[in-house]
């Protein structure tokens, strides 16, 4: 292990998202976990139309985009993909956000994400913002105006080019471990965990499955973010879900 990677873990202990927030009107309030994936469900998912109208049905409140952070685990990025698959109109992405580092072409890569190799083992597309620029990345088209945006594992490394881009979005879902500009914009907001607290998978350059273990048990009382997505995919698709993604 690098020195950066065995001294370098006491940010995650700072600005945490320790309570779950909803948006009124500009204003923040505190709410329950149930509530949150209530007011969640309700924007990625389809709102039924008006109230009293006599056609009943369900219409769709606008194209989805789903962006899952590169240092996500095989789980959390799996969920998000059923997510994708049960909500018709979606984009979904992987998005390296993370300045690079130093590579010594012996211990160290210029990579900082741990899961860039898991996320194209799931098909997923890998877009790039952890190079700063005031242009778009091609991959990514500009959301339309009625877009709805879930994010997914940004707890750290949100530069100002990924903020702007987010900043596109009419309504924003954030699941997220700590607080930042980005969270500061959600209409609703769920605590995350990080890479400390969380168990799950990553798939490092050489395509070696690698584990992640809680440094400690019982640290928060909290829904790890795979099984929050997991929800959100009951919900719409009107199943069970599942409790574990263990084999």
């Amino acid at each position: 292990m690098c020195d950066e990677g065995r001294l370098n873990y006491k940010f995650v202990n700072t600005d945490r998202v320790e309570k779950c927030l909803v948006d009124r009107n500009g204003d923040k309030y505190e709410t329950s976990l149930e509530n949150a994936l209530r007011e969640a469900g309700a924007a990625v998912g389809d709102a039924p139309k008006g109230t009293g109208s006599p056609t009943g049905g369900k219409t769709a409140r606008g194209p989805l985009f789903v962006i899952v952070s590169a240092a996500c685990t095989l789980e959390e990025m799996f969920a998000c993909k059923l997510l994708a698959r049960a909500r018709p109109e979606t984009t979904l992405v992987c998005v390296r956000h993370v300045p690079e580092g130093v590579e010594d072409h012996l211990l160290r890569k210029s990579d900082r994400h741990p899961n860039v190799k898991g996320a194209e083992l799931l098909g997923l597309r890998i877009v790039d913002f952890a190079t700063e620029s005031d242009a778009q990345p091609a991959l990514v088209a500009a959301p339309p105006k009625d877009a709805v945006l879930l994010t997914v594992g940004f707890d750290y490394g949100i530069g100002r080019s990924l903020e702007k881009f987010f900043e596109k979005f009419w309504k924003i879902v954030v699941i997220s471990a700590r607080a930042s500009a980005h969270t500061k914009k959600a209409h609703v907001l769920i605590p995350g965990l990080t890479f400390a607290e969380k168990e799950g998978l990553v798939v490092n350059f050489e395509g070696h499955i690698q584990s992640l273990s809680p440094a400690l048990d019982g640290l928060w009382d909290r829904v790890p973010p795979w099984q929050v997505v997991a929800r959100l995919v009951a919900e719409l698709t009107g199943e069970g879900g599942f409790d574990t993604v263990a084999v």
